[in-house]
């Protein structure tokens, strides 16, 4: 079940300045934002649940989507979503979802038995896996598991900065399921190096299958199969480097010696024949 933040500062945002139409689109649309900040929803369903004309919900949906001088936040010109494939994305999502946790004692207590609990994943190579040691940072309670991550803070970022870049996804290195996976590796003495070099080989695999790519995600490349897909990533550059070599080694050839009788006419170097 999604669930959005919802910041006590939204009663001073100009949101609020708007009719009730287009505010209560507005809540419609941060009540079924993913954690990805998408709100996967048609203007069909929106209209339904807001009880609303399509005309009505359409004119209100363009407002969100309009820039606003006014607002807090000049991010996007102060637009509040945009359209993306599949619904609407909450531009601003993230800045509130990550703002600090509690530290009250029952907040603390929560996110500890949120993070100590193994995470089983259906392995696209080898179908079910159960739960491995290695999906879980034992540690003997959340404060030293923040502090860890906290620690590898700056590698944990770099990680998921370019997972996102290199498959297009959009993972928070704020996440505490991604930072997890993540901080269990690296305190294995995994590098930031080793992890690039599974995710350009996993998204080489599987990037162009439409079935593969959903894997491309934090819980099945750091998971407990990382040190395989590791060993595993050299053979597959070695393969597809010599396939690519036999595929175009010819026609290289010829481009080489193009280039080369180019080079020597430009120098003077070729026999002039008359």
């Amino acid at each position: 079940m999604s669930f959005t933040k919802l910041d006590s500062g939204i009663v001073q945002s100009s949101v609020m300045a708007e009719d009730g139409n287009t505010f209560k689109v507005w809540i419609v649309l941060l009540a079924t934002c993913e954690s990805d900040g998408i709100s996967k929803v048609s203007e069909v369903y929106v209209s339904a649940v807001c009880r609303l004309s399509i005309e009505d919900t359409v004119k209100a949906i363009v407002k969100l989507e309009s820039p606003d001088k006014y607002s807090r936040s000049q991010n996007d010109d102060g637009k509040r979503i945009e359209r993306v494939d599949g619904g609407f994305r909450i531009i601003n999502y993230h800045k509130y979802r990550d703002y600090t946790y509690s530290d009250s004692k029952d907040a603390v207590k929560k996110r500890a038995q949120r993070i100590n609990v193994q995470v089983g994943d259906k392995c696209p190579d080898k179908g079910d896996t159960s739960p491995k040691q290695g999906d879980t940072l034992l540690l003997s309670s959340s404060s030293e598991l923040i502090n860890s991550i906290e620690l590898n803070k700056e590698s944990i970022v770099l990680i998921v900065d370019f997972l996102n870049q290199t498959c297009g996804t959009s993972y928070r290195a704020t996440s505490e399921k991604t930072a997890k996976h993540i901080n269990a590796r690296l305190n294995e003495k995994f590098t930031v190096e080793d992890f690039k070099t599974v995710i350009r080989f996993k998204n080489e695999q599987w990037g162009e299958d439409e079935k593969m790519k959903e894997y491309l995600r934090p819980e099945t490349l750091f998971g407990s199969k990382f040190e395989s897909y590791l060993q595993a990533a050299p053979r597959y550059e070695a393969y597809r480097v010599d396939s690519d070599e036999e595929e175009t080694g010819p026609l290289l050839s010829i481009v080489d010696q193009i280039k080369a009788d180019a080079e020597r006419n430009k120098a003077g170097l070729n026999d002039k024949t008359i």
